[in-house]
């Protein structure tokens, strides 16, 4: 198994940063073709979230957790 970062992005300063995280990732992940890709072949796919500190500005990190096939595939493709 090999973790793979799919997609990263920033987010200002929001209300309910999880809830909105969530939503943007759905978003982001269906308009892309990795990201779509991940979608249809993979199961395990999360996000976290973290803070630059004292600004109110947050860092979403998208993984994937693919077998090694699938991890040279996307490495191959789109890394």
């Amino acid at each position: 198994m090999t973790r793979i970062k799919i997609l990263e992005f920033d987010v200002g300063d929001v209300d309910e940063i999880d809830l909105v995280a969530g939503m943007i990732v759905q978003h982001k992940l269906k308009r892309t073709d990795c990201g779509q890709w991940a979608i249809d072949n993979i199961h395990d796919i999360r996000y976290s979230i973290l803070s630059d500190g004292p600004i109110d500005r947050y860092t979403i990190r998208v993984e994937a957790d693919m077998d090694d096939a699938a991890a040279t595939y996307f490495q191959l493709r789109w890394g």
